[in-house]
C-alpha cells in the first residue's frame, strides 16, 4: 500500500430519522426536570427555613424556662414532673449517651455542687 493512502467508505445509517429525534427530546426533558427540581428545592428551602428558625427560637426559649427550675424555688410535684420531661426534650437528651461517655472519657462520679443539680 502506498504512503498517504486514504481508505474511505460511507457508513450505513444505524438508526432511522424517527429514532434520532428521541435522544434530543430526552435531553430536553431531563434538562427541564432538573431545572424544576432545583427550583422546587429553592422554594421549599425558603419556606422551611423560616419555620425551622421559629422552631429553634422556641426551643431556646423553652431551655431558659426549663432551666429556671435549677433556682431554689419550691414548685408543686406535677410541675416538677412536667419540667423533668420537658428538660429531656429541650436538652436534646432523647438518645441516652451515659454509657458511651463513660466508655470514651472515663469520667468518675463526684459529689454534687448544689442540691439543685
Amino acid at each position: 500500500m502506498p504512503l498517504a493512502y486514504n481508505c474511505t467508505r460511507e457508513i450505513s445509517s444505524q438508526v432511522s430519522a424517527a429514532q434520532s429525534i428521541l435522544p434530543k427530546v430526552l435531553g430536553i426533558t431531563l434538562a427541564l426536570a432538573a431545572g424544576g427540581a432545583v427550583l422546587s428545592y429553592v422554594v421549599i428551602n425558603i419556606i422551611l427555613q423560616g419555620s425551622l428558625q421559629q422552631l429553634f427560637q422556641s426551643i431556646k426559649k423553652l431551655q431558659i424556662v426549663v432551666h429556671m427550675s435549677l433556682v431554689n424555688v419550691s414548685m408543686p410535684g406535677n410541675a416538677s414532673i412536667f419540667f423533668s420531661y420537658l428538660l429531656q426534650i429541650v436538652a436534646f437528651d432523647v438518645i441516652p449517651t451515659d454509657n458511651a461517655y463513660d466508655a470514651v472519657f472515663g469520667f468518675e462520679e463526684s459529689q454534687p455542687v448544689s442540691t439543685n443539680f
